[in-house]
């Protein structure tokens, strides 16, 4: 498969910096046609303590997303543990029961991305209080992600809204 990419484009990033020659280019253009790697956040507010080590436990081989405490990539997944079915196919994350309890929420890591620059950029300005408007909140995973960090106090408000009436749903 051939990739046209927009000349405009190439001497931008060339411009700014980011590809400084053809080798790059090429290294870059294969990355973006990569699937990107699974990952799930441990959503902190419903999973047990014991929930990361009872994963690895049962099978699933997990790294670390160096920017987010609660973010793994998904190596791969046990098969025939509580977790997945007994068959030669793990179960997809989104049909194990950490997922379906809201445990583990399936989001791509950089995804995850925002929420830990918003704590970084405002960890001593929050303290007390903090109010959040997310506007483009469907699916959730963001929103949910807020809400884990955000939880702690009492004087902290979400409110999640999707302009786009056919991923609103998703917020209920």
């Amino acid at each position: 498969m051939s990739w046209k990419v927009p000349r405009n484009f190439v001497q931008h990033l060339q411009a700014h910096g980011v590809l400084s020659d053809f080798s790059t280019l090429r290294d870059f253009l294969r990355s973006c046609r990569r699937a990107p790697r699974q990952s799930i956040r441990i959503n902190s507010l419903k999973a047990p303590v014991d929930l990361l080590s009872d994963l690895q436990r049962s099978g699933w081989k997990l790294d670390s997303i160096p920017w987010c405490k609660d973010g793994w990539l998904v190596i791969s997944q046990s098969q025939g543990s509580s977790h997945t079915p007994s068959s030669k196919r793990a179960r997809p994350i989104g049909l194990t029961s950490p997922h379906l309890l809201g445990q583990i929420y399936s989001q791509e890591a950089t995804s995850m991305l925002p929420v830990e620059a918003l704590k970084a950029a405002t960890a001593s300005s929050l303290r007390d209080s903090a109010r959040v408007l997310d506007m483009c909140a469907a699916p959730g995973s963001k929103t949910t992600q807020l809400a884990a960090w955000l939880t702690p106090s009492n004087n902290k408000l979400i409110i999640a809204n999707e302009p786009r009436r056919s991923r609103a749903h998703r917020l209920q």
